[in-house]
């Protein structure tokens, strides 16, 4: 067995692993498509850049860039519900402010928002209608479900309402307002100072990608010629590789990938 099918199998059997467990937590389809993205980048890379010592890392790459372009999806999602609820925030202070108890505030609010809140809200009012669940503890299952702690605030003025009244909601709600407008500037200012930086970071990479694909190409007769040749292709991939996941952790904000989207 040649050693190139046996670092192939390595890599199957590791990937399938990784996705097998995936799979498992997501039960859907999409959990394979890191799977496919890592058998493509193998197969680009090993015949790129002349081994499959490199058609690993890139394979490990394609599998890392498929889960991130992935999760950036997830968070444009609830970037979206996530600005959608500073609106409801901000129009449902002033219709409580105007005396309108709990239904009539989210009923007029499900007609008003489009998708996904919207539809959100309509599964809210189908709840209390017809299960009894109370509209607090519906916000903080929302909360749970889109990871938008918004919502869970939201259910804390409701139930501080019910002691106060709409009035009091209302109050609660508008402070609310004003405390999200005020954290979505600090963000907004925060993420043009790390954007600046981190364009910076990869402009140089993709030019080092370019390159090494280049190199790869151009003198290719001169690296398929020895195998101190394929190995120097495979430690330049590498240290790209390494240098791509280090840009992108270094890029990670948990509080900017909150604000997402949704600007």
């Amino acid at each position: 067995m040649s050693a190139g099918l046996i670092l192939f199998l390595c890599l199957f059997v590791a990937v399938f692993l990784v996705i097998y467990r995936d799979f498992e937590v997501e039960e859907n389809w999409t959990a394979l498509l890191p799977a496919l993205s890592a058998a493509v980048f193998f197969f680009l890379g090993s015949w790129v850049y002349l081994s499959p010592v490199a058609g690993i890392i890139t394979g490990v790459f394609g599998y890392k860039l498929c889960k991130s372009v992935m999760r950036w999806r997830e968070e444009r999602w609830a970037a979206l519900v996530r600005k959608q609820a500073r609106d409801f925030v901000t129009a449902a202070a002033g219709m409580y402010a105007s005396g309108k108890n709990d239904r009539s505030v989210i009923e007029d609010a499900a007609k008003n928002l489009p998708d996904p809140l919207g539809g959100m809200l309509d599964d809210v009012l189908s709840s209390y209608d017809f299960k009894g669940t109370a509209f607090p503890d519906s916000f903080r299952a929302m909360a749970e479900e889109t990871g938008v702690d918004e919502f869970r605030a939201v259910a804390s003025i409701l139930e501080f309402g019910k002691q106060g009244g709409p009035k009091a909601t209302g109050r609660g709600l508008l402070r609310l307002g004003n405390a999200l407008r005020r954290r979505d500037k600090l963000l907004t200012e925060r993420a043009k100072a790390v954007a600046e930086s981190s364009a910076v970071a990869w402009v140089v990479i993709g030019i080092l990608f370019t390159v090494s694909i280049i190199d790869a190409v151009k003198f290719r007769a001169y690296f398929a010629s020895s195998l101190v040749g394929k190995l120097d292709l495979a430690v330049g991939v590498g240290i790209v590789v390494g240098l791509f996941f280090l840009a992108q952790k270094l890029a990670q904000d948990k509080d900017l990938m909150r604000l997402g989207g949704g600007q």
